[in-house]
């Protein structure tokens, strides 16, 4: 069972990444990695309008559900490397976990260890 992220590019900053949501907001569980493979090629090459300030089309990456859940169910601050950051409120390796400089450090760690686990990719 897989999910898929979309991960969008914003000028400035990155974004958390995102499961893809059924009309009621509620993370897709997709089954077949084949269907799930033709769904993502057809999101990657769909005419796509950039949102204010995104700087590219979105990619989307094929997560195994035992890892995506990780992201989609909220990852606990102690679970982040907040070792070499230094949080403008906070100080080094001292996180507040609210200002932009935190959630862009936690959107960028998110994306990372879900490319660390993807299986498929835009």
């Amino acid at each position: 069972m897989y999910y898929i992220f979309r991960i969008r590019h914003f000028y400035g900053g990155a974004r958390p990444p995102r499961a893809i949501e059924d009309s009621q907001g509620s993370p897709i569980i997709y089954d077949d990695l084949d269907g799930i493979i033709q769904v993502v090629d057809e999101l990657g090459s769909a005419p796509y309008i950039l949102l204010h300030g995104e700087a590219s089309r979105p990619q989307y990456l094929v997560v195994p559900v035992q890892y995506g859940d990780r992201i989609v169910d909220g990852r606990p601050m102690d679970d982040y490397d907040w070792d070499d950051f230094v949080c403008p409120n906070g100080g080094r390796g001292n996180p507040c976990g609210e200002c932009s400089a935190c959630l862009a450090e936690m959107a960028e760690q998110d994306i990372h260890y879900l490319r660390e686990h993807e299986v498929y990719h835009s």
